[in-house]
């Protein structure tokens, strides 16, 4: 199994604040009770820091909506992983 994921947060003119990212996860054949080849999924994120205490991002995952198994823990057999999803986050530090 391999993971990337890169972030990159602009810091000056007009697109101060906002930041993009993106990420693979990469994984070789799976033979848990289910045959399947090497596989990547793909991940794409946008985000934006309105002040220094909230922070607020869009996760757009398997991007390409691949179809493939995991293996869950404390399980032999595989399932299906997500499909793709849409996840939005924010955060604050109060």
């Amino acid at each position: 199994m391999f993971k990337l994921w890169t972030k990159y947060t602009f810091s000056r003119g007009t697109l101060r604040g906002f930041s993009v990212g993106g990420g693979m996860l990469a994984q070789t054949r799976i033979s848990r009770g289910v045959e399947q080849g090497a596989y990547a999924i793909f991940n794409a994120q946008i985000g934006y820091r309105f002040n220094k205490h909230v922070e607020a991002s869009l996760q757009l995952n398997n991007v390409f909506n691949r179809e493939y198994y995991i293996r869950p823990p404390s399980t032999y057999y595989s399932v299906f992983g997500d499909t793709r999803n849409v996840m939005l986050t924010v955060r604050s530090d109060f």
